[in-house]
């Protein structure tokens, strides 16, 4: 009697059926993302990564394979010459990243070789696992420098005051307008600070 051999082969036919399937959803969803996105399992090796982070990697193709550890890609950019702020300080720069890569979460941008900026977001699962979400913001941070470029031409004095979170951020023009120097005035921590030097 076979019966429940049966039964049983059917079941686990109709299990790997949904993995696979749950699988393919997973791929769609992150081949649909306009990041680059990229999970490593809690032994640092790659499990999987989408076509836009291949595409901003593009000299890693070969490195970028399940089962390549973290370390090993780090050193294939090196040795593709990827990381320009690591030219003549390869080994620094590695125990660096490597010591970044273990905290819990990081964000930070990264210039690449070929002049392109991303931001990278580093995020660690409850089980240990790495997901890593990369986006280029070449265009943003030029269009940043563009308004710099612009504010300090003109000499405007610049004042940001993020109410939600109360932080200020001043340029050295205001400051100068105001008698002071930058660093006189990077204390300032509320309104408060600021109505103190408005005359009564």
């Amino acid at each position: 009697d076979i019966t429940e051999r049966k039964k049983n082969a059917a079941e686990l036919e109709a299990k790997t059926r949904e993995a696979v399937a749950a699988r393919q959803q997973l791929t769609d969803a992150i081949e649909a993302l306009d990041e680059g996105f990229v999970l490593f399992d809690a032994d640092d090796r790659l499990v999987i990564c989408n076509q836009r982070f291949r595409d901003l990697y593009a000299p890693l193709a070969s490195a970028l394979v399940p089962g390549a550890r973290f370390e090993e890609i780090l050193r294939s950019g090196l040795a593709h010459g990827l990381y320009p702020e690591a030219k003549g300080r390869e080994d620094a720069w590695l125990a660096e990243r490597l010591n970044l890569h273990a905290l819990s979460d990081i964000s930070m941008e990264q210039t690449l070789a070929d002049g392109r900026i991303l931001r990278v977001t580093k995020r660690i699962t409850p089980n240990g696992e790495r997901i890593r979400v990369e986006a280029d913001i070449t265009d943003l941070k030029k269009a940043e420098q563009r308004l710099v470029n612009v504010i300090e031409a003109s000499e405007a004095g610049v004042w940001e005051w993020h109410i939600d979170a109360d932080e200020h951020h001043i340029n050295d023009q205001w400051a100068l307008m105001l008698g002071y120097r930058r660093d006189e005035l990077d204390v300032f921590t509320s309104y408060e600070n600021w109505s103190n030097l408005v005359h009564p």
